[in-house]
This record gives structure tokens, C-alpha cells and sequence, in this order.
């Protein structure tokens, strides 16, 4: 994962980087992600990002994969960012981070919650992504303490999906 602060030199960073990868076998090519960050002033760094604000690194390279990061989407606002997200790009979304939080401003509210214990809509953004004809991999992140109860409500997610 390579992480760059959105602005000119970093989209002809990235410009460059796929480039370059495009002589490498297609295993390690694949396998290389770039992380943009839609914020630059230090106080959310990668947990505020909107859909504008993949916008001008998108429209510079357009292939670029995304991972979705649910419960990142839900801080730095009044609501969560994803579901826009996932309807304006839902076509380059290639991984999903799954974990809940309860909102909030700062990076303390990142709290990596199993799922159904803070308030991400995740119904609504799991038919978000069944819309957008995602079928990709997804990440339960969460905290140590609470992978037993992380792997639960996992089950009870995919059965509540199943259902759509």
C-alpha cells in the first residue's frame, strides 16, 4: 500500500507508478495499491475522504482501484460517505474494509467496532454494493478484543445480505 496526499505531484506520482507497473507480470502489478488521501491539513488524514475528493485523481487515472473503507466513511461528517461513494465509483472499488464507529470528528472516534454495535448503515451500503455488482473481497477490521463478536455480527451481515 503506497499512501500520497492528494495534489499534482502525487497524481503524477501515481500516473508514473502505474505506468511503470505496467511492465511488471500482472501478479505484482495487481497486488500494489495506492492509498490518496483526501485530506491534507493533518487533522483526519484518510478517514474523511468524500467522492469529490477522489474526483481529480480519478479523472488522471482512471483505472485506479479503490478501497472502500466503511467505517473511515462515517467519521468527519454528519453522515456516512460511502453509499456516494460507492454510486459515483462503485466500478473501481476492488476491497472493503468493514468495522463501525459511533461518528465523530477526530482520529479517537475511529473506534473498529464489530459490526452493529455504532451506527454505519451497513444494510444500506451492502445493497449499495450488491447494486454496483461488487463481488470483491472485504476486510473485518477490527480490534483484537472484539474479533469473537467481530466474526458474529459478520455472519449476521452476510445472512441479512443474503436476504436483499
Amino acid at each position: 500500500l503506497i499512501t500520497l496526499q492528494q495534489n499534482e505531484p502525487c497524481i503524477c506520482r501515481v500516473r508514473d507508478l502505474r505506468s511503470s507497473l505496467c511492465s511488471a507480470p500482472p501478479v505484482y502489478a495487481d497486488s500494489i495499491r495506492f492509498q490518496v488521501t483526501g485530506r491534507t491539513d493533518g487533522h483526519m488524514e484518510n478517514l474523511s475522504e468524500t467522492a469529490e475528493d477522489f474526483e481529480p485523481v480519478i479523472d488522471q487515472v482512471p483505472d485506479l482501484g479503490l478501497t472502500l473503507d466503511v467505517g473511515h466513511a462515517n467519521l468527519g461528517g454528519s453522515e456516512n460517505k460511502s453509499i456516494a461513494i460507492i454510486e459515483k465509483f462503485g466500478r473501481l472499488i476492488r476491497h472493503v474494509h468493514l468495522h463501525d464507529n459511533r461518528g465523530g470528528q477526530s482520529k479517537d472516534d475511529d473506534l473498529h467496532l464489530p459490526i452493529g454495535t455504532g451506527t454505519v448503515d451497513f444494510p444500506g451500503i451492502m445493497a449499495a454494493l450488491l447494486r454496483a455488482g461488487y463481488d470483491g473481497t472485504m476486510t473485518l477490521e477490527v480490534k483484537p478484543e472484539f474479533q469473537g463478536v467481530g466474526r458474529n455480527s459478520m455472519a449476521a451481515m452476510v445472512k441479512k445480505v443474503q436476504e436483499f
